[in-house]
């Protein structure tokens, strides 16, 4: 008799923690059906801040964004400069003109992000070795569209300077390989690890929908305890 009431002890406290673990969940299913707040906060608005984020950069990283060029030379050179700065991916030019004041306006009321400057006498000047200087304005309202047209101006103007260092060179007869080692004489080789598209989906969206569901956890939670 004492072997078998030692046996059932066990048992009979899983029987009735068995029990209470039904009652509690029957209680807090019922909780969460009487109160729809429950319900929104811990299955539809992760549900709609998941479709809203993922639609939002499904593109991944912006690309055409429009600038405008301010042209005062109106040479070969600075055409060719206006094409290369509209090849890159980023970039779009979608004005061209010879007064500041215009591409400013536009830049003031949205319709570009951006402005590329080329002073006067571009060309002439940079042939004969006078240092023209190239200006770029963006606009630090739109933070990313603003880095990302900093960066492609910035990388056209150095461009555009080891062009002129190029044909420099070589009409003074050096070999292209003698002018590239003055030029750059360190190649840096990039690669992009765990991201190679450089799309802002991918590390953004990692980093703001833990923290949406964390946010909605720490606000059921307040509000089960405040309750």
């Amino acid at each position: 008799m004492e072997n078998e009431d030692i046996n059932s002890k066990p048992k009979l406290s899983f029987v009735i923690c068995h029990l209470s673990f039904v009652k509690i969940a029957r209680r807090e299913v019922f909780r969460i059906c009487k109160k729809p707040v429950y319900f929104f906060c811990m299955l539809v608005a992760p549900v709609i801040c998941v479709v809203f984020f993922l639609s939002l950069m499904k593109e991944g990283l912006p690309t055409d964004m429009p600038i405008a060029v301010v042209d005062m030379d109106g040479s070969s050179n600075s055409r060719n400069l206006v094409r290369q700065l509209d090849a890159f991916e980023q970039t779009k030019v979608v004005q061209t003109t010879v007064s500041f004041e215009e591409a400013r306006r536009a830049m003031q009321e949205g319709k570009v992000y951006g402005i590329f400057y080329i002073p006067k006498d571009f060309g002439v000047d940079a042939t004969a070795g006078r240092q023209p200087k190239l200006s770029f304005y963006t606009n630090g309202t739109y933070l990313i569209a603003a880095s990302l047209l900093f960066r492609d101006m910035k990388t056209m103007s150095v461009l555009a300077g080891a062009s002129v260092g190029l044909q420099t060179g070589l009409a003074h007869g050096y070999t292209e390989g003698q002018i590239m080692a003055q030029l750059q004489p360190i190649v840096i080789d990039t690669h992009a690890i765990g991201n190679p598209w450089l799309n802002y989906s991918v590390y953004l969206n990692n980093t703001l929908l833990p923290g949406v569901l964390q946010l909605m956890i720490f606000l059921v939670t307040v509000m089960s305890i405040g309750s």
